[in-house]
């Protein structure tokens, strides 16, 4: 048993990046930015580097964009709340691109598992200038924000419940380790016991990608977690803890075989701080 836990706690914390992937986003017009296709990129040594989060590395524009995702999560419930922000008057036309727009939701969706109902390829941001300002607004691209998963208000909060509760249920035990490594070890060990990973990889049910998946505990069923829903559930369950954590996407690959589980694709976490 205590192999099967190492392999697993391995898996979990595996820090190397062979290469990302992220949606890219696209200019429509002179002020529209919305997703397109998907890139995938080799990372460089910085993407290897363990932050406290991704937002630290963006620019003034990108962190605008995102500040006003944090700033709405709560109206986003809805699924279609427009939000209306002012860029920095730092901020120049030429600042505003596809890749500030990219990088902004990029860091948003990997920082913040919490606000697990938005689809970033739904959104769309219009760029305008307000009294020598840049002014931002974000919209639905067609109907809502929404991901497959979720269809109303009720369904969201639902899973939000969920969430807050497992969260603030899972307080560890005392043990005779220290107390950041006995915390750590406890909520990786639950979520190993209490779930079973979902074998539809990259076919699997919306919801098996988010964190409520795999905190739910899900042993059977459409809704069991994938790799990315492990990892979104372990690195907020680090966040109650206190331990810097980071979600990384790239190709699960052992030898020349590359994952099954997630089809080509992987997530993991990985942690910055010496567990003492």
């Amino acid at each position: 048993m205590m192999r099967v836990r190492g392999r697993m706690i391995v898996l979990l914390l595996a820090a190397a990046v062979l290469v990302t992937g992220f949606p890219t986003a696209k200019r429509t017009d002179g002020t529209v930015f919305v997703y397109g296709e998907e890139r995938r990129y080799a990372a460089d040594a910085q993407a290897a580097v363990v932050r406290a989060d991704f937002y630290s590395s963006l620019s003034a524009a990108s962190k605008a964009v995102y500040d006003s995702l944090v700033e709405n999560a709560v109206p986003l419930r809805d699924g279609k709340h427009e939000i209306t922000f002012l860029f920095p008057e730092s901020v120049r036309h030429e600042d505003v691109s596809v890749t500030m727009y990219q990088d902004a939701m990029n860091a948003f969706n990997r920082d913040h598992s919490e606000i697990f109902w938005l689809d970033m390829a739904t959104m769309k941001l219009t760029v305008a200038e307000s009294e020598g300002r840049l002014q931002g607004t974000i919209t639905p691209v067609n109907g809502t924000y929404y991901t497959s998963a979720y269809t109303s208000v009720a369904d969201v909060e639902r899973d939000i419940a969920l969430m807050e509760a497992r969260i603030d249920g899972l307080r560890p035990p005392p043990r005779s380790t220290t107390p950041c490594m006995s915390g750590f070890l406890y909520v990786h060990d639950w979520l190993v016991l209490k779930n079973a990973c979902n074998a539809d990889g990259i076919g699997s049910h919306m919801r098996a990608f988010e964190a409520v998946s795999a905190l739910e505990g899900n042993l059977t069923g459409d809704s069991r977690p994938v790799c990315e829903g492990y990892a979104r559930a372990f690195k907020l369950l680090c966040d109650e803890l206190g331990v810097p954590c980071m979600l990384i996407t790239g190709e699960g690959v052992s030898g020349e075989v590359r994952s099954r589980t997630c089809g080509t694709r992987f997530c993991w976490t990985t942690r910055g701080t010496p567990l003492t």
